[in-house]
């Protein structure tokens, strides 16, 4: 009953938008803390897919570029928060782990069953 009027009456999506205002925005990601849940979800198995005995790997990354006339660089910003935000500290615990091999073990399932083999936790 402490909820306003407007929150007991209208549907959920309405109940969202006015909540955010009210509370300020929902998070659409709850895992937004485990840095190992922030990848494209078919990169989890880019592991599978290496020579056997592979120790290392090097990753880079680079625009795809744009072929809109006069746009002919890039301008790349950001960097220096994700790793204040993200990088330093503790950033991988074995809570984070888990909590990421069972997030992915659902979500490579058949919706029936998970399948827990394909995250690598070593």
């Amino acid at each position: 009953q402490d909820k306003p009027e407007v929150l007991r009456k209208s549907n959920s999506f309405w109940k969202s938008q006015v909540l955010s205002l009210v509370v300020g925005p929902m998070e659409a990601i709850p895992w937004t803390e485990n840095i190992i849940l922030f990848s494209d979800s078919y990169k989890v198995s880019h592991w599978k897919q290496y020579p056997q005995g592979t120790e290392y790997v090097y990753s880079y990354f680079e625009s795809r570029g744009c072929d809109n006339k006069g746009w002919d660089s890039v301008c790349f910003f950001g960097l220096q928060y994700f790793i204040k935000r993200y990088l330093m500290g503790q950033v991988v615990t074995q809570e984070k782990i888990d909590e990421a091999a069972e997030i992915y073990a659902e979500h490579f399932g058949d919706g029936v069953n998970p399948n827990p083999d394909l995250f690598y936790k070593e």
